[in-house]
């Protein structure tokens, strides 16, 4: 691949990125770090915040209800449930 170009770095601070609010769930919000407007069309870059006492539902998706599963694709969920979460911090 080939540069056709400078780039140039894309540095936010914490509270210069706009949460909004996430269906998914209550107390699930979600940031865009990085997207075309920053100068990538094919990337986009997301942080998902999750306030204190909030669950996102399980919900079956089509990856969890097919024949085949992996650890990480099994309706019980158990590879992502023992994975260890930090809450998240603004600076």
């Amino acid at each position: 691949m080939s540069d056709t170009g400078d780039p140039e770095s894309v540095v936010k601070r914490g509270d210069e990125v706009t949460y909004e609010p996430v269906e998914a769930a209550e107390g699930l919000s979600k940031g865009v770090l990085i997207d075309e407007s920053d100068g990538a069309p094919h990337f986009a870059m997301r942080r998902f915040e999750l306030a204190p006492d909030a669950a996102v539902p399980a919900t079956p998706t089509r990856s969890n209800t097919s024949s085949t599963s992996s650890p990480a694709s099994t309706s019980s969920g158990s590879a992502m449930r023992n994975t260890p979460c930090r809450p998240a911090t603004r600076s």
